[in-house]
């Protein structure tokens, strides 16, 4: 059985907090789990936040959000007419280094990398079109 709900998302902060809200709201009603809800907010929070702060559209501009679940997988897809950005082609951060001497930027990337099964961007349509997705356990979100 498939399920998905679509949200299209003001790129300013409060209106990405209530989306974060209603997201893991339709998560919960999928029976996904205390883990998997928890994981599913930070990545969509360090992702939207990302699009809302960094792509220069402004206020005004939205982003479309997708999840996604079928019986085995949870599929996160955001959309953005920003410039054209790979989140996903920068260098994992060298957490070797000392604080200090660590570039800034790219642990919420990796943080999204770390805790999800797949993640691809592509270019469609003039938009950057991001997915992520998490392999469900046998009979998880049944409803």
């Amino acid at each position: 059985m498939e399920s998905s709900y679509a949200l299209q998302v003001r790129l300013e902060e409060p209106a990405v907090f209530a989306a974060l809200d209603q997201l893991v709201a339709v998560g919960a009603s999928w029976d996904l789990g205390e883990s998997k809800l928890g994981t599913l907010r930070l990545v969509l929070e360090e992702l939207m936040l990302n699009v809302c702060h960094h792509s220069g559209l402004g206020a005004n501009a939205t982003m479309d959000v997708t999840l996604r679940r079928d019986g085995t997988t949870l599929q996160l897809r955001l959309e953005d007419c920003g410039p054209s950005f790979d989140p996903f082609s920068r260098a994992t951060p060298d957490l070797e280094l000392a604080i200090e001497e660590r570039e800034i930027g790219g642990l919420g990337i990796h943080f999204v990398k770390c805790t999800t099964d797949r993640q691809r961007w592509s270019r469609q349509g003039g938009k950057n079109v991001v997915e992520v997705e998490w392999d469900l356990p046998q009979g998880a979100g049944a409803r």
